[in-house]
């Protein structure tokens, strides 16, 4: 329970940190793309500008550039086009006429790029519709001339990726840091945030087996009180109600103590014997054919024989008898129930299904909260208290099974996987 407890806080604590920690990735990344994008677009558009000066490898006066002082030129979203970005840039220009054929290529301004690649490019990035984007690591625009033809310029945006993603890199780096950090110190005090929790548990199971015994020696002494009129005075309904009542008093508090020892167990407490489970299934269903025979119910077992499991033996059978108890209890009248065992890869499934109206689909999880009855007027009828499936559910949990509840069109089947 306490090491469940632990990994549940530490699960919720790290799922909400990596969620805001994605998000800030996410966002830091969208920034960083759109200035690459805004600076990357204004350097093209100043070169557009001044392509008749960058032609004649010169450079724009002094009026062209931008001025550096003052906080929003260190700040603000877009590159500063100064003298340095200028002589920085590099880029080359091919100009095409309106059917995509190549007129001219100027690629003085660049050295990794040939003039056979650069005009590659160029007819690629005619075909598209697009005015400006991306191509590999250049960033180009196109310029419609009054002539007729259109100026494609590539710029080399290398010295813009790079910072662009060592940022993201980092970012991700940092972020799994914070994650396995965070992991750590949650765990650590993980066991301070339950300890509370836990005691107030284990007082209300202490609470729970000790109220247990106290009451059983008033139910047994009423009950022997009940007899003994019974036996002088005659019978009576009167006599007969108490002692029915005591009864379910008495069924009420050994499945509430037994809940309790369940629910205290832990797994490494457990007495672990390899077992025949289609020995305990085949017991145990044959134990309830005079009860289904009674009510008119058939009862079929699948089992497929030589199934062993390493577990406690008792409590394994209590879960089967559990299950087959629900099963019989609520099943529909002259119904069926049906119980099967099989090996599933290296585990063990139980099924056990019965005829009935199922319960909605949004309610089968809560089958197995305590005192959860989905249909209260008819588990008073039988005797439902709604605990019986916790203590299957406690049980499977102390084996690290799972335990489900699905519902068919007019049945119900709970599947155990240890």
């Amino acid at each position: 329970m306490v090491e469940k407890l632990r990994h549940r806080i530490t699960y919720i604590s790290i799922a909400a940190i990596s969620i805001v920690l994605v998000v800030m990735c996410i966002a830091l990344s969208l920034g960083l793309r759109f200035n690459y994008n805004k600076s990357a677009d204004r350097t093209l558009a100043f070169i557009s500008e001044n392509i008749s000066v960058f032609e004649q490898n010169k450079l724009p006066s002094e009026e062209n550039y931008d001025e550096v002082s003052g906080l929003p030129g260190y700040i603000g979203f877009g590159s500063l086009i100064t003298e340095d970005t200028a002589l920085g840039a590099r880029f080359f220009i091919v100009t095409l006429d309106r059917d995509g054929a190549v007129v001219d290529a100027d690629i003085s301004h660049i050295s990794d790029v040939s003039e056979q690649k650069g005009e590659m490019m160029a007819r690629k990035v005619f075909k598209e519709h697009r005015e400006k984007g991306n191509f590999q690591h250049f960033r180009f625009t196109k310029h419609h001339n009054n002539d007729g033809t259109t100026d494609i310029i590539f710029l080399n945006c290398v010295s813009l990726l790079r910072p662009l993603y060592f940022a993201q890199f980092m970012s991700i780096c940092i972020s799994l840091i914070i994650v396995g950090a965070m992991t750590f110190i949650v765990w650590l005090l993980s066991k301070k945030v339950a300890d509370p929790f836990l005691e107030t548990l284990d007082v209300q199971k202490q609470f729970i087996t000790n109220a247990g015994h106290e009451i059983k020696t008033p139910l047994a002494i009423i009950d022997a009180n009940a007899e003994v009129i019974k036996l002088t005075q005659g019978d009576s309904e009167w006599i007969e109600s108490i002692q029915n009542q005591t009864k379910r008093l008495s069924a009420l508090v050994r499945r509430l103590v037994l809940l309790a020892k369940a629910e205290e167990t832990s797994f490494e407490k457990m007495t672990h014997e390899k077992f025949s489970v289609s020995d305990a299934v085949m017991e145990t269903a044959g134990a309830f054919y005079p009860i289904t025979k009674a009510k008119e119910i058939i009862l079929e077992p699948f089992i497929t024989p030589d199934i062993y499991y390493k577990g406690d033996e008792g409590a394994i059978r209590q879960l089967i008898e559990i299950l087959l108890d629900n099963a019989v209890k609520y099943c529909s009248e002259k119904g069926r129930v049906t119980v099967t065992l099989k090996p599933k890869g290296k585990s063990v499934c139980l099924e056990v299904t019965n005829d009935c109206t199922p319960p909605d689909k949004k309610t089968l999880d809560k089958l197995f909260d305590r005192f959860y009855r989905a249909d209260s007027s008819r588990s008073r009828k039988t005797g439902g208290y709604g605990i019986g499936l916790s203590i299957a559910k406690a049980i499977t949990d102390n084996h690290k099974g799972k335990i489900s509840a699905s519902a068919g069109v007019n049945s119900i089947t709970f599947t155990v996987i240890l």
